[in-house]
């Protein structure tokens, strides 16, 4: 399963995963948002529900794109925080 959870929303980006062989794609346009500069809470929210579907789809390795700088207004601090939990490295 691949997404991405910052940034601006654009198709080539959802394309190059499944060109990469994710069986199921996600971005926050899914999540109802064309760009992730929205006020914190409001990321938080779409996220939310977003990342349940994510989480549905049974995806034994999930490669998600989560790249933002702390210095920029994408919510990628946010993503990470929401990320976390089920970060695991083996």
């Amino acid at each position: 399963m691949g997404g991405k959870v910052t940034g601006a929303g654009r198709f080539n980006d959802v394309m190059s995963l499944g060109d990469a062989g994710a069986m199921a794609v996600f971005d926050f346009v899914d999540a109802g948002l064309p760009t992730t500069v929205v006020p914190a809470g409001q990321f938080r929210r779409s996220m939310d529900g977003l990342l349940r579907r994510m989480g549905a789809t049974g995806a034994d390795v999930a490669v998600i794109e989560a790249g933002a700088s702390p210095l920029e207004p994408y919510n990628g601090t946010a993503a990470v925080e929401l990320l976390q939990p089920w970060i695991r490295f083996v």
